[in-house]
């Protein structure tokens, strides 16, 4: 029996729960503050915690009112209140008189809606007769409708017909039709089937007519049904389907192939019959689909085969060898269905020659770009490399220009040192030496040899400076240094270049204790520098400075480098770290010195650079380092 519970006491529910289970008795549950129509049940149950709030039902079920404490005063509409809990042996008890209240009530429905007299014949007759209301949910039915169709009478009442019977073998068309039929007054007579309650077919003859109201419309409906012999049904329904299913193996665009779990092929369509190069006849003869198919073995097709008929549907892809010699690439989906009691396999087989082409002439392309961004990224750093090598080749000349001046005069001091030394010699070895010559001579060997070791030691802190830098742009290793000291070495190896372009520099380092790749704070400062003496002045006459910083902040240290030149526009500025970005292409700029500098603070150094720039105010960059490299 269906039996719906009304409650939002937990404990109740579970003793109820547990005692209507001792019965062999389910239940549905249900919120007493639910305002959603009740399920259909033979049997209502309520808390009597809160019995006013009691649904309104659209059928006559009987009602329970189960109390665990004092009953209410009024109680009307009820069928029974009982003390909870009861016991199980009264529970069974209540059951079944609950049953038997369902009985005669059905036999009321029936008196309401046909004579008295007609009641007997009802109850004698073997045909299934239902009385439906107008939403098709069962009011009556008669006692040969249990032996058809398995369901007691209990059970079916206050159910709908087509959550019982339907079996899924007759299209909603179909059942369409007969609804309108009966809407329009007239009688409905054709086969149907439908489901008992084991889920095996029911084969049935049906009549089915509509009883009108005093206004002329439908108020009820009558179903009378007779059980047809199966063999005979049954054929005409496999022929029907039989047909149906030529018809759509036929029309389909793609391979149909109906075989058994052993891939022994039983039907085939034209498409399939194309597809693989055989005539249909010949196909049918005994041919199984593992004989055609590449990428399994037989053993795999048939395991595949059997893994369907046991679970889903499945997808494999693999090559169909045509007859001719051809191989065929194919997609193929396989699912199994039951076809007059048999169970059968359908593959449904679609050429996928122009996917595969396509995907092979997508992998040559992906390979072709795959290369060419490879080649790119090479070219990109021997680019990156040249510019680096640039840098330090700017570098070395400056450097070496600025040498050649120290050395040039140590190098003429010397020679006058030589000179006045041979003059020394020479009045020395005179037979008459004279104290005035040679103190002349002395003081101008003195004056001389300072001169040399003055431009000497010029050269040599020139150089010392130089091999530091050089040699650090040469390595990524860490050392510790100061910072602004390191900074000062910098612009002293970029100094002549400086003097060359007329820039001015001018400083305000803080002395910064860090750890970290000196290498790449000399290219990222000697690439921003060149940068600016490149870009920044593109008037000769204009006021060239540069500003030079460097502080700790936040624990990082800071270095700020700053012009006040032509600025770079917002366009520029948006990309101005990535490559082959320049203003001056063809003029001087590789367009890389940008992108080499955010590399190197990011990727080498663990550090943040950001440009701040306006078209004729100028530009800072800013670069934050840690102060201590990260592990």
């Amino acid at each position: 029996m269906k039996v719906c519970v009304v409650s939002d006491n937990a404990a109740f529910i579970a003793d109820v729960k547990a005692r209507f289970d001792e019965v062999g008795n389910g239940f549905l549950w249900v919120s007493a503050a639910s305002s959603e129509p009740l399920p259909v049940a033979g049997l209502l149950v309520f808390d009597g915690a809160s019995p006013a709030h009691a649904p309104v039902v659209r059928f006559d079920a009987p009602r329970w009112l189960l109390c665990t404490g004092a009953p209410p005063t009024d109680l009307a509409g009820w069928d029974a209140v009982m003390e909870w809990p009861i016991p199980v042996a009264r529970l069974a008890e209540a059951i079944e008189q609950a049953r038997n209240t369902i009985r005669a009530r059905s036999g009321i429905a029936g008196t309401d809606l046909l004579a008295s007299g007609m009641r007997r014949i009802l109850e004698l007759a073997s045909e299934s007769i239902e009385l439906t209301d107008t939403s098709v949910r069962l009011l009556y039915v008669n006692p040969a409708f249990e032996q058809i169709t398995g369901w007691l009478l209990d059970d079916a009442v206050g159910s709908q017909t087509g959550e019982l019977f339907r079996a899924g073998t007759h299209d909603p068309s179909y059942y369409a039709e007969i609804m309108a039929t009966l809407r329009r007054g007239e009688v409905w007579r054709g086969p149907l089937i439908g489901r008992r309650r084991n889920d095996a077919l029911s084969f049935q003859e049906a009549t089915l007519a509509p009883l009108n109201g005093p206004d002329g419309k439908p108020m009820a409906f009558v179903a009378i049904k007779r059980d047809l012999a199966r063999d005979t049904l049954t054929e005409r329904a496999l022929e029907s389907r039989e047909t149906r299913l030529q018809t759509m193996l036929e029309g389909a665009g793609d391979g149909v192939l109906v075989h058994d779990n052993a891939g022994l092929i039983a039907d085939a369509n034209s498409s399939a019959s194309a597809m693989l190069g055989v005539d249909q006849d010949d196909l049918l003869a005994g041919c199984r689909i593992g004989a055609f198919f590449e990428g399994y073995t037989e053993a795999e097709l048939v395991a595949a085969f059997r893994d369907v008929v046991e679970g889903a549907p499945i997808t494999i892809e693999g090559n169909f060898r045509r007859a001719d010699g051809q191989s065929i690439p194919v997609s193929l989906r396989i699912g199994a269905f039951l076809f007059g009691g048999e169970r059968f396999l359908v593959t449904l087989a679609r050429d996928v020659s122009e996917r595969v082409e396509l995907e092979r002439r997508l992998r040559l392309r992906t390979e072709e770009l795959d290369a060419s961004l490879a080649d790119l990224k090479r070219t990109q750093k021997e680019l990156v490399q040249r510019e680096k090598l640039s840098a330090l080749g700017t570098l070395v000349a400056g450097v070496a220009h600025e040498v050649n001046t120290p050395l040039g005069v140590a190098l003429t001091a010397l020679s006058l040192a030589d000179e006045a030394l041979q003059g020394m010699r020479a009045a020395l070895n005179s037979p008459t030496p004279s104290r005035r010559t040679i103190q002349a001579r002395m003081d101008e060997l003195d004056e001389s040899m300072k001169l040399a070791l003055q431009n000497g030691r010029r050269a040599a802190t020139l150089v010392a400076d130089f091999k530091k830098i050089a040699v650090d742009q040469a390595s990524e290793a860490l050392r510790q240094i100061d910072l602004g000291e390191y900074l000062q070495s910098i612009l002293s190896s970029l100094s002549p270049m400086l003097r060359k372009e007329n820039v001015v520099v001018l400083t305000d380092l803080s002395p910064i204790p860090m750890r970290t790749r000196p290498g790449a704070i000399a290219q990222v400062v000697s690439n921003l520098i060149q940068n600016a003496v490149t870009h920044a002045f593109p008037d000769p006459a204009s006021d060239r400075q540069l500003w030079v910083r460097c502080q700790e902040v936040g624990g990082m240290a800071q270095i700020e480098i700053e012009d006040r030149g032509a600025g770079i526009d917002p366009v520029t500025l948006k990309a101005v770290f990535d490559p082959f970005v320049t203003t001056r292409m063809g003029g001087g700029g590789s367009g890389l010195g940008m992108y080499v500098v955010h590399n190197l603070v990011v990727e080498v150094l663990n550090g943040t650079v950001e440009v701040e720039s306006e078209v004729g105010r100028g530009t800072r960059v800013r670069v934050r380092i840690p102060l201590t490299p990260k592990a």
